[in-house]
This record gives structure tokens, sequence and C-alpha cells, in this order.
């Protein structure tokens, strides 16, 4: 009997096939060391893929930020040039009037209370 089991447990491990599976059920029967092999290459293909994305992204946002920052510094040098001009240009008409508030017939018709202006046709 003895002979009889153990040869029986023999074969009926050796006629079972064990084929591998196919399809969507290859990935849930794998263990997921294996299953995780399968995916692998495409999940770090996209891993690379977003990360190389987003560092475009960034690289670019970067040169952007540094262009504003240059404009603005530009700006500001020519806004500071415009505003010295105008400085000077009223200067140098404080300069004049004050010359001409000096000379006696200025004075004596800004001293006098009826200066006429006539329309003129």
């Amino acid at each position: 009997m003895r002979y009889r089991s153990r040869r029986a447990g023999h074969r009926s491990r050796q006629g079972v096939r064990r084929r591998p599976l196919e399809g969507p059920a290859a990935g849930l029967a794998a263990g997921p060391s294996e299953a995780l092999g399968a995916a692998a290459p495409r999940l770090s293909a996209s891993l690379a893929g977003a990360l190389l994305t987003a560092l475009t992204v960034f690289g670019l946002w970067r040169v952007d930020r540094e262009d504003q920052r240059s404009e603005l510094v530009n700006n500001a040098f020519m806004a500071s040039g415009q505003a010295a001009a105008a400085f000077i240009q009223l200067r140098e008409y404080g300069d004049r009037l004050y010359q001409i508030s000096r000379e006696p017939c200025i004075r004596s018709l800004l001293a006098s209370a009826s200066i006429v202006r006539t329309p003129s046709s």
C-alpha cells in the first residue's frame, strides 16, 4: 500500500501542468516583484518624462523671472534719468523767472493791480 500511495502522489504532481498566465490575470497572479518588474520600464519612463517636464518648466520660469528683474532694473534706471532731466529743466525755468522778476519794469507791472489783457480778434 505504501508503495502505491507514493506512486499515486508522484503521478498526480507530475500530471498537473503549470502554464504561465496571460493577460490581466498575469499581473494579479504574480508576486509583487514580478508584477512591478513588468510595469517598471513604463513607470520609470513616465516618471522620467514627468521629471524632465517639471525641470523644463522650472527652468523657463526662472529665466522669465530673471528677465523681469532685469527689465525692472532698466526701467528704474530710465525713470531716474527722466526725473533728473525734468528736475534740471524746472530749475532752469526757476532761475530764468528769478532773473526776470529782478528787472524793474516787470516789478512795476507786478506791483500795479491793473494789468489788463485785451482779447485779440
